[in-house]
């Protein structure tokens, strides 16, 4: 559409876009036109900047609302959960140089 200027991304938007776009290649515009039970060029448009809701305005949207876009595999954890984890991983490893300090032997060499 002439006229309108370009949607300010920040790096979220940037990373949600990335990732929709790589799951729309993933999957293909036949199944995700079937799936939203719409024809392929509307699946299509999706992709156009030129299209007034594309996936940049969804990808905007989603980081406006403080969601994200992640593979369904993935999983979210709050950092409060996860960082007293990580404490002790660091503590463990700091005195780690190779894996045989891993080796637990009852009498040393």
């Amino acid at each position: 559409m002439a006229g309108r200027a370009a949607l300010e991304l920040t790096d979220r938007a940037r990373r949600i876009e990335r990732v929709l776009l790589q799951r729309m290649k993933a999957v293909g515009q036949a199944p995700l036109a079937a799936a939203m039970q719409v024809d392929e060029s509307t699946v299509c448009r999706l992709q156009s900047p030129d299209s007034r809701m594309n996936l940049r305005a969804f990808s905007v949207m989603l980081d406006c609302m403080g969601l994200k876009a992640v593979p369904q595999e993935m999983q979210c954890y709050r950092p409060e959960d996860i960082d007293p984890y990580i404490q002790l991983a660091r503590r463990h490893f700091e005195h780690v140089q190779s894996a045989r300090d891993l080796i637990y032997e009852d009498d040393p060499e």
